[in-house]
């Protein structure tokens, strides 16, 4: 499973590989590895490359990205409580909430 989104791109991280754990059923959710301080520095330096044009770019084209990012949210909204309540161990009305929030 790739783990780290840097610059647009799904790529592995360099550190010591880890799992999530169903805390309920002690089922691994998934498995990745960590990110390394170059990781952090890689992820960093594509923010900072991408700010000048997110600031530049349209109140009204950045607030349409906003909006598409809530709507995937809402399109796949169960799942998303789903993983999130196994991967914490919460109750699935609990990261629904969630969800919604971030929504």
């Amino acid at each position: 499973m790739t783990t780290l989104l840097i610059n647009g791109e799904w790529r592995e991280g360099h550190g010591t590989p880890f799992q999530s754990t169903d805390p309920a059923s002690e089922a691994t959710v998934w498995t990745g590895a960590a990110a390394t301080a170059a990781d952090c520095a890689a992820a960093v330096a594509a923010a900072r490359s991408a700010l000048p044009a997110w600031r530049a770019a349209p109140l009204s084209e950045r607030i349409a990205c906003v909006q598409r990012f809530a709507a995937l949210l809402e399109e796949d909204r169960d799942a998303f409580a789903a993983l999130i309540s196994r991967e914490t161990g919460k109750l699935l009305w609990e990261t629904r909430a969630e969800i919604g929030s971030m929504i």
